[in-house]
């Protein structure tokens, strides 16, 4: 594990790091979260990508990534085979740039979870990301938090759920679906089997909505801040952390460093 997270890095320490990933061979996580780094070295990192088979956890949270970066990183996902997990939460990718993402899921065959959430992506751009989930066999958390999808997205994000079938964990927390994205979202957990934590926070869901909800879900009760859980074999409900910590797709579940479990008391 390598963890330079919150120390800015100019082009030169990037470059350095850019070429140690090349010839690594035991390296397993690094995590660049708030370095400030531009596209630049977005660059620099995702060329090293094309070429480092080691790496399986990458975190760019908080850094200053948009298409130009987007681009390069897509382009390693293309022909990576080890990468696991990608953190691109809060950066500036916006529509264009996840298009290149996209393109990229069609054919990845290993990542496993993926942050987008704060990217400025908007319905547009999460219609791209659910082209690519229709066929996309890997991707099992996905965090689209804070995107301003707007009924469109949901639209699409219900649309994809319907046909995909290996997604597990999804964030749209802060996205103003509002009641019609939530009545999409409602249809389309009649039909997806798979799916069994779905994060709607904040989203301006009245209650009729959250009732629909609950029952696509078969759940027993429904707590404020809209969280689902099901388990295919006995569905049930319960309370995650949810700060934005607990979004960190490389984290415990959607992200929380840990969940704290009551101990038993002993007789």
């Amino acid at each position: 594990y390598l963890g330079l997270y919150n120390n800015y890095l100019d082009n030169d320490s990037v470059e350095s790091l850019g070429k140690a990933l090349c010839t690594n061979k035991t390296l397993k996580e690094v995590n660049l979260r708030g370095c400030l780094m531009k596209n630049e070295a977005a660059i620099v990192i995702g060329n090293a990508l094309k070429d480092n088979n080691t790496l399986e956890v990458l975190n760019l949270k908080c850094n200053r990534v948009n298409k130009e970066g987007a681009k390069v990183i897509a382009e390693a996902l293309a022909v990576n085979k080890v990468l696991e997990i990608l953190n691109l939460n809060y950066n500036n990718i916006e529509s264009e740039g996840v298009k290149y993402i996209s393109a990229s899921l069609k054919v990845n065959k290993t990542l496993e979870k993926l942050g987008l959430s704060v990217n400025n992506l908007k319905s547009e751009g999460i219609c791209y990301i659910c082209e690519a989930l229709v066929v996309n066999t890997s991707l099992r958390r996905l965090n689209l938090k804070n995107n301003s999808i707007k009924e469109e997205g949901a639209k699409a994000i219900a649309d994809m759920l319907k046909a995909n079938k290996t997604l597990t964990k999804l964030s749209i927390k802060h996205s103003e679906i509002g009641n019609k994205g939530a009545r999409h979202m409602v249809e389309a957990l009649k039909v997806n089997k798979t799916l069994e934590v779905l994060k709607l926070n904040s989203n301006n869901i009245g209650a009729q909505r959250e009732k629909e909800l609950k029952a696509a879900t078969r759940t027993t009760q429904l707590i404020f801040c809209i969280t689902f859980i099901r388990y295919i074999e006995h569905p049930i409900l319960c309370l995650l952390y949810t700060s934005d910590a607990a979004d960190d797709m490389q984290c415990v579940d959607l992200g929380g460093r840990r969940i704290i479990k009551k101990k038993k008391k002993k007789n």
